[in-house]
């Protein structure tokens, strides 16, 4: 479920970000998801679906194709044109101030 979802999400971005792990490496993922304390068999089930690479994909090249994606990172908040590069804290805080209710 969703719960799972941000678990498997959150664990991966800090074994990249913060432990340099490659995840591209399957059995580097598995042992990220095995640390994270997630079922292992059902994670593979839907790790390894047939077609899941390719629709990944599909969906990450519409996703640079329609935000105008040239750079990493890369991070869209609200409507305005998307924060590319190394941009100052500053201006991530004046963009979440703008766009996140109240």
């Amino acid at each position: 479920g969703p719960e799972a979802i941000e678990t498997v999400h959150l664990a991966l971005f800090r074994a990249f970000f913060e432990e340099g792990v490659n995840i591209g490496n399957r059995e580097e993922v598995v042992e990220v998801i095995g640390r994270a304390g997630l079922p292992l068999e059902r994670f593979l089930d839907e790790y390894e679906a047939p077609g899941l690479r390719e629709a990944v994909l599909a969906e990450h090249f519409d996703a640079v194709h329609a935000h105008g994606v040239s750079a990493i990172p890369t991070v869209i908040i609200g409507p305005e044109a998307p924060v590319v590069g190394a941009v100052p804290l500053a201006e991530y805080e004046r963009l979440l101030t703008k766009h996140l209710p109240g």
